[in-house]
C-alpha cells in the first residue's frame, strides 16, 4: 500500500530551509526566489515557481528537509512515528528517479511525463509520480494546519488545544482519500495532538519565542509554501494525474 495510517502527513521532500541568520527564521523557505534560466514548472529537487518566478535548480537530496521533518515531529513523536516512515519512503522514490538523470529530470513535470511514457496504462500509479500525489496531499495537510493556526482560529472552550487545526487540515486535505478504517485511527491519534504552546515552541526549536512572533515567521513560510503546493496540484489537473482511490 502506497499510504500507511497517518499518510496526512507525508510531505514532499520539495521545501528546503532558508534561515534567516541570528532572527531563527526557522520556517521561512524560499526555494521559490528568483533566480534566471529554470522554466515555469516543478523543479525536481522539489520545488516550484509560480508564473513571476524561478525555482533554484539545486540542493542536497540526501535528507528530507528541515521544515517538514519539524513540522512532522511537533505532532508528537509516539502516536504519529509512522509518518516519517512514510515521508522518507516517498522522498526515497522520487529522489531515486531523479538521481538516475539529472539533466533530464529537471522538474518533477519532466518525470511525469517520463513515467507516463514508460508505465502506459499503469500510469499514474506507478513510480515517483504516485509517491509525490501522497506527498502533495501531505503537503495540503501541513499547509491548512498552519494558515489556521496563523489565521486564529481555535475551540474557543480549549484554545491551547490545536485539534480544531488538525481536524480542518485533514477534513480538506486527506480524509476522502482514506478508508474508514484510517479515518478512525486518526480521530483516535487527535487525543495525543500537542498542545499550540507546545507546537509553536517546538517549531522555534524549543527556544521561548512569543507567540506572534513565531506565527509571524510561519506566515513568511506560507508564502511560498502555498505557492509550491497550487502549483503541484495543478500540474496534476492539468496532466490528468490525480487518483480517487482510498488507501
Amino acid at each position: 500500500m502506497q499510504s500507511k495510517w497517518f499518510t496526512y502527513n507525508e510531505h514532499v521532500h520539495t521545501q528546503e530551509r532558508e534561515a534567516t541568520k541570528g532572527k531563527g527564521e526557522e520556517l521561512v523557505c524560499n526555494r521559490t526566489r528568483p533566480g534566471p534560466g529554470v522554466d515555469n514548472s516543478v523543479c525536481a529537487e522539489g520545488c516550484q515557481r509560480p508564473p513571476s518566478l524561478t525555482v533554484p535548480a539545486g540542493h542536497s537530496h540526501s535528507d528530507p528537509p528541515p521544515c517538514c521533518e519539524t513540522n512532522a515531529d511537533c505532532l508528537g513523536s509516539t502516536v504519529f512515528a509512522p509518518i516519517k516512515a512514510d515521508i522518507a519512503g516517498n522522498i526515497t522514490k522520487i529522489k531515486a528517479v531523479y538521481e538516475s538523470n539529472p539533466s533530464r529530470f529537471r522538474t518533477l513535470q519532466q518525470i511525469l511525463e517520463a513515467e507516463k511514457e514508460m508505465y502506459s496504462a499503469e500510469w499514474p500509479r506507478v513510480g515517483a509520480t504516485l509517491s509525490l500525489m501522497w506527498l502533495k496531499r501531505g503537503l495540503r495537510f501541513i499547509q491548512v494546519l498552519l494558515q489556521s493556526l496563523v489565521d486564529g482560529e481555535k475551540d474557543e472552550n480549549n484554545p491551547n488545544l490545536i485539534r480544531v487545526n488538525v481536524t480542518k487540515a485533514y477534513e480538506i486535505s486527506l480524509r476522502k482519500y482514506h478508508s474508514w478504517f484510517v479515518q478512525k485511527l486518526f480521530k483516535a491519534a487527535l487525543y495525543a495532538a500537542p498542545y499550540k504552546s507546545d507546537f509553536l515552541k517546538a517549531l522555534s526549536k524549543g527556544r521561548d519565542v512569543k507567540e506572534e512572533d513565531c506565527l509571524d515567521k510561519v506566515r513568511q513560510f506560507l508564502v511560498n509554501f502555498t505557492a509550491t503546493i497550487d502549483a503541484i496540484y495543478e500540474m496534476y489537473t492539468k496532466m490528468n494525474a490525480e487518483l480517487e482511490y482510498k488507501a
